[in-house]
């Protein structure tokens, strides 16, 4: 089977004062302005030579209790 690897969802525009805003426009601006916390959401982090632990975590994720995983480069 292969692995599927994919990146943030963004799409839809929304009304904002009267001002037409991107989705992920705002949900950036909630996380600078610290109203929205996104640590909680990462909860396995692997080095790069651990991907075999990594692609079996992702792929069976409700048995892991997996929400994100990354890659940590250092």
């Amino acid at each position: 089977k292969l692995q599927t690897i994919r990146g943030v969802y963004s799409y839809g525009w929304h009304a904002i004062d009267g001002e037409r805003r991107h989705a992920y426009d705002l949900a950036l601006g909630l996380v600078r302005e610290g109203k929205v916390r996104l640590d909680g959401m990462i909860t396995h982090r692997f080095r790069l030579e651990q991907y075999r632990e990594m692609i079996e975590v992702n792929r069976n994720k409700a048995l892991h209790r997996a929400v994100k995983t990354v890659v940590s480069f250092m």
